[in-house]
């Protein structure tokens, strides 16, 4: 059972100096609202590791008064993590600690590009029809038509095996230009007005050569040093 604890800088230092301690690095992780996993770690001026409570205490709370934590997110910033340099400074007449943070902040970019995706005639057909706008993603699908109709078995089913190979074209999707890693969320839409060289009526789909344009976006993790 612990009896005593570090209530002030001074003891801290006495402490640091009788255990022959030359560094600590707390690794840190913080992010939606709150600080995450921390831990502190000793070291001798040989690299050997040292545990000490009392330091660990201390540090814990002191840490929070000489470094800034960015944990509040915001969808975009999702938070950081790294390590806490903390060490005693040489001179002897005014000795103190200091702390030197290195981080990686995590940030959600999305990034945005066109893909075409080979359809029969078939499909052409029915899109230019019956169809203004196909748009879906992680969270589901929508078929959005040019007005009122009465679809055919046959009419429905292909509508279906459309989705299900917009589905699989947009998940497969390799994106050109991004940073990061791919995270699971997306979007997509057919609906790129400015992309159509000649619109069926007053529907927003683009076929060229006999591909459809589709409009992907997905969500990546980028990690930035700060």
């Amino acid at each position: 059972m612990r009896t005593a604890e570090i209530t002030d800088i001074e003891e801290a230092i006495k402490e640091w100096k009788v255990q022959n301690i030359s560094r600590c690095e707390m690794q840190f992780s913080c992010g939606g609202d709150s600080m995450n996993d921390t831990a502190f770690t000793f070291y001798d001026n040989n690299n050997k590791e040292i545990v000490n409570e009392l330091l660990w205490d201390f540090f814990n709370d002191e840490v929070y008064k000489n470094v800034d934590f960015y944990e509040c997110s915001d969808g975009h910033y999702q938070g950081e993590s790294g390590t806490v340099f903390i060490e005693l400074s040489p001179d002897e007449n005014e000795p103190e600690f200091t702390y030197n943070k290195e981080a990686e902040g995590e940030w959600s970019e999305t990034f945005t590009e066109v893909g075409y995706m080979p359809i029969t005639q078939a499909e052409q057909t029915i899109l230019k029809d019956k169809i203004h706008s196909i748009v879906g993603g992680e969270d589901g699908e929508a078929l959005n038509y040019k007005a009122d109709c009465i679809l055919s078995d046959d009419e429905e089913e292909l509508l279906i095996e459309i989705i299900d190979k917009i589905n699989d074209f947009t998940v497969e999707y390799q994106f050109k230009e991004f940073e990061g890693e791919p995270d699971n969320w997306f979007t997509y839409t057919t609906d790129i007005e400015e992309l159509s060289e000649r619109k069926f009526d007053d529907a927003i789909i683009t076929i060229k050569d006999n591909e459809l344009a589709i409009s992907i976006s997905r969500q990546f993790t980028v990690f930035k040093s700060e």
